[in-house]
């Protein structure tokens, strides 16, 4: 059976116009860092230029 479409609630696809990733055109990539003398690990954020921002 096919679907009515006229009567659509959903919008229509388009790309995205602002990035949702980044803040001020950086990301912000977290990993885990293990001292090698005492075994401490720690949370560290590494600053990254945004790609999809640096395209446009």
């Amino acid at each position: 059976i096919p679907m009515d479409t006229k009567n659509l609630t959903a919008p229509s696809t388009h790309p995205a116009t602002e990035c949702f990733a980044c803040y001020e055109g950086v990301v912000y990539i977290g990993h885990l860092v293990e001292d090698d003398e005492d075994g401490d690990t720690a949370e560290v954020f590494e600053p990254v230029p945004c790609r999809r921002c640096e395209s446009r």
